[in-house]
């Protein structure tokens, strides 16, 4: 992974090029490589149970922040801990991360 500074061309740049990933976090643009996935893999059963506590927690995260108390509780604690969103604090919290 690489931090990409002071770069006109690349700066705000967000998406795959190739074997190039661009990402941005906050003011950030990280390039990363592309993932290698083998399509016929089947995720073990630890992997399952995760990846449905992750649905979940993107499920109460989306619905908390559709509040107006959840958006504002979730924003003051993502500018208090220096997070990227309040959709990350939110995720965070359904996981128990202090």
């Amino acid at each position: 992974m690489a931090k990409v500074k002071k770069n006109v061309i690349i700066e705000g740049l967000s998406g795959r090029i190739g074997n190039l990933v661009f990402k941005q976090y906050g003011d950030k643009t990280v390039v990363c490589k592309w993932p290698e996935h083998d399509p016929g893999r089947v995720p073990t059963p630890g992997e399952a149970h995760q990846r449905g506590r992750i649905k979940e927690a993107a499920v109460m995260a989306k619905s908390v922040l559709e509040t107006e108390d959840g958006q504002a509780y979730y924003q003051a604690a993502r500018k208090r801990l220096g997070k990227h969103s309040a959709y990350h604090m939110a995720v965070y919290d359904f996981f128990g991360v202090p």
